[in-house]
């Protein structure tokens, strides 16, 4: 029977959070896992990420922050209070998942119905704008991005590989809290949970890392080095 695996996670730096998104990505295609996987974790502040790919500009001002290379695409995303969660899922399972462009809509339409759960009403940007690869990726929406009063509050980035997606991401909660100060994180954390798991169908159980996961980060180059800032 399939389940949907949610890893309740912790605030971490931003090399471990990277690896070991890339370690369950690889594990899952590896053993050619059926069963989805959210996890759903904080970043230790300040810290930003790069889509993989990308060239190692970054604005002079984020000279002291820590920085750590995502294995999903995107620009630059500059963590603070905002929560995260990515999903690792089969994709040839799941027929509405298979088109990149479309995924995106669906995985936010699952966000923006657990937004709803907890109090915040969002809504999906319907008009798309291309993004340069020196754009921090929270100052202009793209399509199916989640908008919430006007304002861009969730973006992701996405990664495919032999048949499984690794769809990573950021929900900005701070801005969520200015629009509503009632915002629960606990709450929307169970919200999202709940969400996928209507959405794929399954159990929800919660089964957080093992040691092995855990300690898939150590020597792992997932944080650039001596990036060029301009």
């Amino acid at each position: 029977m399939v389940y949907l695996r949610y890893i309740n996670d912790g605030i971490y730096n931003a090399a471990f959070n990277m690896a070991v998104d890339r370690y369950l990505f690889s594990e899952s295609i590896k053993a050619n896992d059926p069963n989805p996987i959210l996890r759903i974790y904080r970043f230790e502040n300040p810290s930003v990420t790069v889509g993989c790919g990308k060239n190692n500009v970054l604005p002079d001002y984020l000279a002291k922050t820590k920085i750590a290379q995502r294995p999903t695409g995107g620009g630059v995303v500059c963590h603070g209070e905002d929560l995260i969660y990515s999903v690792i899922v089969p994709f040839r399972l799941f027929d509405k998942l298979s088109h990149v462009l479309e995924s995106y809509g669906e995985i936010h339409s699952v966000l923006i119905k657990a937004l709803s759960e907890v109090g915040a009403e969002a809504e999906l940007f319907s008009v798309g704008t291309k993004s340069t690869p020196q754009d921090l990726c929270f100052q202009k929406p793209v399509l199916y991005d989640v908008m919430c009063c006007g304002r861009k509050i969730a973006g992701a980035g996405q990664k495919r590989s032999l048949g499984f997606l690794l769809h990573q991401g950021s929900i900005a909660l701070d801005v969520l809290r200015e629009l509503n100060r009632n915002i629960s994180e606990i709450k929307l954390r169970q919200s999202l949970a709940n969400a996928f798991g209507n959405y794929f169908c399954c159990e929800l159980r919660e089964i957080p890392l093992v040691q092995e996961e855990i300690s898939a980060w150590e020597g792992k180059e997932a944080i650039i080095p001596e990036p060029h800032m301009v």
